[in-house]
């Protein structure tokens, strides 16, 4: 069975459509009005289109390749001082948690705890 809805999803993606469904949008006055839309519409954005300029694409593509010209090397690298920066945060989390430690077990063995 032929619906309203798929013959004018057809139209609206502008498929062609088969015979049967052809038949329906002659008979269908809905139908034809959304064809008919379409249509104007399609023209209307047609008209709207202006050409692309000759060698438009080989400007835009060599400009690109222009702007894209190796950039010359840096004596500083960001991941090294990076590096650098994460080795100083771990060496004084490492101190700083033997400190804690040390506070703790100290105290407790000239009390004469055990650890």
């Amino acid at each position: 069975m032929i619906t309203c809805a798929k013959v004018q999803e057809r139209i609206a993606l502008g498929e062609s459509l088969p015979d049967s469904e052809r038949l329906h949008l002659s008979s269908c006055e809905h139908c034809t009005s959304v064809a008919e839309t379409h249509s104007l519409l399609d023209a209307s954005l047609e008209a709207l289109v202006e050409p692309v300029p000759s060698a438009f694409a080989e400007r835009v593509m060599s400009r690109i390749a222009e702007q894209e010209a190796p950039r010359s090397k840096r004596w500083f690298h960001a991941g090294w001082a990076e590096l650098a920066l994460a080795n100083a945060a771990l060496a004084c989390a490492l101190l700083n948690t033997l400190r804690f430690l040390a506070n703790i077990l100290i105290p407790s063995v000239s009390l004469g705890g055990t650890p």
